[in-house]
C-alpha cells in the first residue's frame, strides 16, 4: 500500500491531529486511524510509523483589532511573516467571513483578506518599542 501522507515524528504530534499508524509484525501490516486529544497519550515504542492525515487549523481571534502574523496569504509565502489585523465588519459572501487587513503591504494587489486566504498563522501581540 502506498501512503500519500507525510510521516510525522511522535515528538511533532499536536493535539487534534488525525494520525495514521502503521504497525508491522512478521509479514503482516496493520493500520489504525485516530484523532489524538493529547500527544502524551501516544504510546510510542519504536515499532510503529506515524503519518499525519490532517491537522486542524487554529481558530481565528474574534476581537476587532486582533493582530496575527501570517506566513502564507493568497498563495504568497512570507518567511518573516506579515502582520494582519482583524477589521470591524467586512463580512462578505465572497470572502466567507471577517476581513483581515495587511499592515503596510498589499498582497496580490489587495490589502483585505478573508480567513480562507490566510494559511499558517500565529497570534501576535503588540508591545511598545
Amino acid at each position: 500500500m502506498k501512503l500519500d501522507y507525510p510521516q510525522i515524528a511522535p515528538a511533532d504530534v499536536q493535539p487534534g491531529d488525525i494520525i495514521l499508524s502503521e504497525w508491522r509484525s512478521g509479514e503482516g501490516v496493520s493500520y489504525f486511524e485516530f484523532t489524538l486529544e493529547d500527544p502524551v497519550n501516544l504510546n510510542y515504542d519504536g515499532d510503529a510509523t506515524y503519518y499525519l492525515i490532517d491537522r486542524p487549523k487554529p481558530v481565528f481571534p474574534e476581537e476587532y483589532g486582533s493582530i496575527i502574523i501570517a506566513k502564507k496569504v493568497r498563495g504568497v509565502e512570507f518567511p518573516e511573516g506579515v502582520a494582519l489585523t482583524r477589521q470591524r465588519g467586512g463580512y462578505s459572501a465572497a470572502y466567507q467571513g471577517p476581513q483581515w487587513k495587511s499592515i503596510g503591504q498589499r498582497i496580490n494587489g489587495a490589502d483585505n483578506h478573508g480567513e480562507r486566504m490566510i494559511e499558517d498563522w500565529v497570534l501576535a501581540k503588540v508591545v511598545p518599542a
